[in-house]
């Protein structure tokens, strides 16, 4: 029966290590890359595929890919009409320029070079966009003109050492159209108005020609300048005509133009600081404008607290603004923020897998604090409490991590004492012989010379085992000197090896209980890996299964040597 279960154990430890190879061997034959380009446009928080662009818009030219297992490097060259399009390094950039990897340019003459390297062996890349080249169109093309961007990849390699090169097929070139800006004739209204000036009643029309041309994008002021030049005279003089009929203008005149102020901004001149709101800001900044376009005589009319009023409401509107804008950029970031890690923080208790998955969670704990360190400090403000709980993460993890290298490192002690003694530790009180006494004393002779307590303590039970056997020898000693066939002599040989048989089924249970310990860690790592979306990359799931069959299967062989020598000493029993 003992035979079986040896048996038995021996073949479930082929089987781990057969299953671990089988792991760790990538599967298949890598296929070609299929890279494609594509120009796009951002609109709304989203990229969407486009080849007709109005002058002066941004082009963003995106570089697609399949997807890529290991990815060490590319080199490429993207070619483009230099008249058309500038290119915009400091807003270009790459998917996985998120501490994977860095993305370097060098543009000169319409030729683009951009290198994307790595040294990480495991950056994988998924299907979709790979690197965003982002370019301004020309805003100042008088018709519509179509550029051309063409892609030549150098070279593509992976994460290994040796930096295989991988197979991929070259995209082919696009076509991007870019639309002169045209201005509907209805958004001229304003400038016709602008022709013939009159004090007061212009000053309206001057403020309203102002707003419409401040609505332009900066590609539409270019095409009104130039094709509409007569309008634009007329706007930009605008003012100079209509202060030389103030300075021209009876009291009257200048009174009504001060009246028509108050009326026009009545709501706004019945605000305070105290009332006023960020729904407040256009109204107010429109009479701060006009305030500003009123002719020198006119303001001198206007009362000095109302002229304060407006400028104090201004300068109160630009405060709200910043604080709603820094308020809504700080909640984007943190709503960013927490979307991206809500593996961590939705994910109940995480440090109950630290031990066994430090893998899993520690590079994304690490990216976590990184990026909330680049964080507005409004957004860092409101995620004080995630921060506080990612760096106590980060310090277990740490000390984990520590600890397993303490750990790598008795290991080795103990398997390098081990194998030196190999032939000592197979050893068992059945077959114990005298000649067996001097080895046995160097064995503990050099346990003593340990300077690893940890070590020293792993090995404890093993030498205690070596200790009692010299007892054995000793009883050995008194029945060979004596008469070997001494009934008591007998008796008490087979006492000391009982008592040595005793300490070897204590190691046994403690063996046992480690690999009980460890099955249940592993039942609960790899339901974890069923539901975590974290490690949907084959590669860092298979080496986490390794590692872990691999600890498994060490305790396996350690629980198969003493069923072995316990097996060999029934053997002995049934033979004596």
């Amino acid at each position: 029966m003992r035979k079986n279960k040896f048996l038995i154990r021996v073949i479930s430890l082929i089987l781990s290590l057969m299953f671990i190879v089988g792991v760790a061997v990538p599967v298949g034959a890598a296929s070609t890359v299929q890279l494609t380009l594509k120009s796009k446009d951002y609109q709304n928080g989203a990229f969407t595929e486009n080849t007709h662009f109005s002058a002066g818009e941004t082009v963003y030219v995106v570089l697609e890919t399949t997807a890529i297992d290991s990815l060490g490097g590319i080199t490429l060259k993207l070619n483009y009409d230099k008249d058309l399009f500038t290119f915009r390094e400091q807003s270009s950039f790459s998917v996985m320029n998120d501490g994977k990897g860095e993305l370097y340019f060098n543009n000169k003459e319409g030729v683009l070079t951009a290198v994307w390297e790595t040294t990480l062996a495991d950056t994988a890349v998924s299907a979709g966009p790979m690197i965003y080249f982002v370019f301004e169109s020309n805003k100042d093309i008088p018709e519509n003109k179509t550029g051309n961007f063409s892609l030549t990849v150098n070279e593509m390699f992976d994460g290994s050492n040796a930096q295989k090169n991988i197979n991929f097929a070259t995209p082919s070139a696009i076509d991007v159209t870019l639309v002169a800006q045209e201005i509907p004739a209805d958004k001229l209204l304003p400038f016709e108005a602008l022709k013939t000036i009159s004090y007061p009643g212009s000053m309206e029309a001057i403020v309203e020609a102002e707003k419409a041309f401040a609505a332009f994008t900066g590609a539409q002021q270019a095409t009104f300048k130039a094709k509409h030049s007569k309008l634009y005279e007329y706007f930009t003089t605008a003012r100079t005509r209509y202060y030389k009929l103030a300075e021209q203008a009876t009291l009257d005149s200048i009174l009504a133009e001060v009246k028509s102020f108050e009326t026009n901004f009545a709501d706004v001149l019945k605000l305070t600081v105290e009332t006023v709101e960020l729904s407040n800001a256009a109204r107010v900044k429109e009479a701060a404008n006009a305030l500003e376009g009123m002719s020198s005589v006119a303001k001198t009319k206007l009362s000095e607290s109302k002229k304060q009023l407006v400028a104090d409401l201004k300068a109160r509107v630009l405060v709200l603004e910043a604080e709603d804008k820094a308020s809504k950029e700080a909640k984007a970031e943190v709503d960013e923020f927490r979307q991206s890690y809500t593996q961590l923080f939705d994910d109940g208790d995480i440090t109950q897998y630290f031990k066994s998955a430090t893998t899993l969670y520690g590079p994304l704990i690490s990216e976590a604090i990184l990026v909330y360190g680049i964080l507005g400090e409004k957004a860092q403000e409101i995620l004080a409490p995630e921060y506080k709980q990612l760096t106590e993460w980060r310090a277990m993890l740490d000390e984990i991590i520590a600890n397993d290298k303490r750990e790598q490192e008795i290991m080795d002690g103990v398997s390098t004492f081990q194998q030196q003694y190999i032939d000592v530790f197979k050893l068992n009180p059945r077959n114990v012989e005298l000649s067996d006494e001097t080895a046995i004393k160097m064995a503990l002779a050099a346990y003593k010379k340990i300077e690893d307590k940890d070590v020293a303590e792993r090995l404890a039970p093993k030498i205690k085992i070596l200790e009692s056997l010299l007892k054995v020898i000793e009883s050995l000693k008194v029945v060979e000197e004596e008469d070997p066939d001494d009934q008591e002599n007998i008796v008490v040989v087979e006492k000391e090896v009982v008592k040595v048989e005793t300490v070897e089924k204590e190691v046994e249970k403690e063996v046992e209980k480690e690999v009980e310990v460890e099955k249940v860690v592993t039942e609960t790592l790899e339901k974890k890996v069923q539901t975590t979306t974290l490690l949907e990359t084959g590669f860092s799931t298979n080496i986490w299964i390794m590692l872990i069959l691999l600890s498994v299967s060490v305790f396996l062989g350690i629980a198969t040597f003493y069923v072995h020598y316990l097996s060999q000493k029934k053997e002995r029993e049934d033979d004596e």
